[in-house]
């Protein structure tokens, strides 16, 4: 367990729930999922950052804004510092060189590239997946499985990565295990997620090449599933989708009486609202592990929302909690957990480089008196 962590609110079913600063906005009973959506995109006392989450029986739509939950200055900076190391962990994920090298609580590291048993995309007609992630066990016998994400400055993967961001369309998830090619995890139909990354994760949790599969590489690693108790997926970009993937992954097929947490920056949405509320409430329940931090004008956490708007505005959620870095009034950066995101101007690619994020991490840091030197760096 990680005990600095605090488990995320639940929901409550049943009802369309919207809050805000100065109270509860509006309260609906029995409202239809198409009602709600349109309303929390069309009301302007929200942010299109607000979190919105299926009831345990799938029909009905809880929309909590977060404005009046969050943490802010010194508070939120101690909690990006206890997990600054999976951050660091998320950036060093494009490296091929062995974790080790960068991280002296790594005690053993293998990296799966080079996959060759790859999904097709769309059809087969443009593309295939490509997958790549390392698989760590730390010296306290806890699990990281850090994904690369999406690489433009390598064309022959990283237009693999583009072409996999760009499969859109949702399907109910389905998990696999290598035993065959067909899934051993259906979830429900109305908890869906993006189709690309459920491809890409396919890659490396369906191969029967022992390399090349997430559950064989750790067993080469001397670990054993039965022996599994803490897992944290990590990631940058694609990669913290399919982080995000992986700890559902991790729950409901390898190690599903683990503790498992999830730790991504820069990441697009993965899934539903009823993915994301699965996620909270049973993939990480007992960690309560799950940021995702998102650097100042990142444009990659609003995708795809920002792709299909307005024709698919609210098929995809976020899962839970946001860490957001951002430059206050006086121009000093600074950090909140939950809540709107400070700024939704100005979007664009820049500030979502890994150094873009470890940058600004340091600063935060930095600024709230904490130490801002990296784990990679010690």
């Amino acid at each position: 367990m990680w005990p600095f962590l605090k488990p995320a609110a639940a929901h409550e079913p049943a009802r369309l729930n919207i809050r805000n600063n100065t109270g509860d906005v509006a309260l609906h009973n029995n409202i239809s999922d198409n009602k709600a959506y349109n309303y929390a995109h069309q009301c302007p006392a929200l942010s299109p950052e607000h979190r919105a989450a299926y009831d345990s029986d799938g029909d009905q739509l809880d929309i909590v804004e977060e404005t009046d939950n969050y943490i802010i200055g010194e508070d939120a900076a101690e909690v990006l510092e206890e997990i600054l190391p999976f951050i660091e962990m998320a950036a060093a994920a494009y490296k091929s060189t062995s974790m080790k090298d960068d991280f002296q609580m790594v005690e053993r590291s293998q990296l799966i590239h080079n996959v060759i048993d790859t999904s097709h995309l769309f059809g087969g007609v443009m593309g295939r997946t490509d997958t790549e992630v390392h698989v760590s066990i730390l010296d306290d016998e806890s699990v990281v499985m850090a994904f690369r994400g999406t690489e433009p400055t390598e064309w022959d993967t990283g237009f693999a990565d583009v072409l996999t961001d760009l499969a859109e369309g949702q399907e109910p998830v389905k998990l696999y295990d290598g035993a065959s090619d067909k899934p051993v995890y259906t979830s429900p139909a109305v908890i869906r997620a993006h189709r690309g990354f459920q491809l890409a994760l396919k890659d490396v949790t369906d191969s029967s090449v022992p390399s090349q599969n997430l559950s064989l590489v750790l067993q080469n690693l001397g670990m054993q599933a039965q022996d599994v108790r803490n897992v944290i997926c990590v990631g940058h970009s694609l990669g913290g989708a399919l982080a995000t993937l992986c700890a559902k992954w991790c729950r409901e097929v390898a190690f599903s009486g683990a503790t498992i947490g999830c730790i991504t920056i820069g990441s697009p949405r993965v899934g539903n609202a009823a993915f994301a509320l699965d996620f909270e409430r049973h993939v990480v329940k007992d960690s309560g592990l799950s940021y995702r931090v998102v650097n100042k004008h990142d444009v990659v956490p609003s995708l795809p929302n920002l792709l299909t708007y307005p024709f698919f505005a609210s098929a995809y959620k976020h899962v839970a909690q946001p860490i957001y870095l951002y430059e206050d009034a006086l121009g000093q950066m600074s950090s909140r957990v939950g809540g709107c995101r400070p700024s939704k101007l100005n979007l664009g690619f820049s500030d979502h480089k890994t150094t873009s994020y470890l940058a600004s991490t340091s600063a935060v840091l930095q600024a709230a008196g904490l130490p801002s030197s990296l784990a990679m760096d010690r």
